[in-house]
């Protein structure tokens, strides 16, 4: 009687322990197992952006160089650049009707211009009131201060609505001597 007992212990054991394997093998299977997989997944779409980054970098020295080179073309033989010249003091009151026949042609009112040694400050605002138009004229407005023999760079252009008039606020630098 003994020996039944302890086979019956013996096998109950077994069976425990076949119910919890079978419950580790379910486990693995149905929660850690796609996670594995998505894992692999995601190491490989790593891989290939870490290769597809250091192709970049491959490219970045060529692309600048071919920029370089593009930025080097010469004018076709019809096209000639226009040359910048250092603005001189005695030239403000040419600078400044410039500026406003430029403005009064693109629908803009002057409220103000600053010319220093070294910048052109100047304070716009739009003549047309509900106009949602009225910025359009901007773009080739500032086109027309970059060509001016006397502008560098266009420094700062600061845009707000007041009201229903917009102001422009924009910085230019001039040519120095």
């Amino acid at each position: 009687m003994t020996k039944t007992i302890i086979s019956k212990e013996r096998t109950g054991n077994f069976t425990l322990f076949l119910i919890c394997g079978a419950g580790l093998i379910i486990f693995f299977v149905i929660v850690l197992y796609p996670r594995y997989k998505l894992i692999i997944q995601k190491q490989s779409d790593i891989a290939e952006i870490k290769h597809q980054i250091s192709d970049q970098k491959e490219m970045i020295p060529q692309l600048a160089m071919k920029m370089i080179e593009a930025d080097r073309l010469k004018l076709p033989d019809g096209l000639v650049s226009q040359s910048k010249k250092p603005f001189l003091p005695d030239e403000k009151e040419k600078l400044l009707s410039l500026i406003e026949e430029s403005a009064v042609r693109y629908h803009l009112k002057t409220e103000s211009i600053v010319v220093d040694g070294e910048n052109i400050l100047m304070s716009l605002s739009t003549i047309k009131q509900n106009d949602k138009d009225s910025f359009t004229e901007i773009y080739p407005f500032l086109m027309e201060l970059k060509k001016m023999t006397y502008a560098e760079r266009i420094e700062r252009i600061v845009m707000r609505a007041v009201g229903e008039i917009k102001k422009i606020e924009i910085r230019i630098r001039v040519v120095k001597k």
